[in-house]
């Protein structure tokens, strides 16, 4: 971390600029966002996308047992999906 002094002050004029974009955009209001409820062949399309692979992520949920999968887990993901849209909380 640099030590700052008189003689070597920060660059502030990045930090109000950079503070005053962050504060108006703050202030933007989202009008024009919109959006309607996914179906469970729109999951299952998405799913079908995906690259059968065997290597997996924190949830230890490969692609290839998610797209073997789909047509069982299509429906839950879609009420998940449609909560997310119509509530606007993703679930935690």
């Amino acid at each position: 971390m640099p030590i700052y002094n008189i003689k070597n002050p920060p660059d502030t004029a990045n930090i109000d600029i950079s503070a005053q974009y962050a504060e108006e955009m703050r202030k933007l209001r989202c009008t024009t966002f919109q959006s309607k409820p996914t179906t469970t062949s729109e999951i299952e399309n998405i799913i079908k996308t995906l690259k059968p692979k065997n290597s997996y992520g924190y949830d230890e949920i490969s692609t290839k047992l998610l797209k073997i999968s789909a047509p069982f887990i299509s429906l839950p993901l879609n009420y998940i999906c449609n909560k997310v849209i119509t509530k606007g909380v993703f679930p935690g």
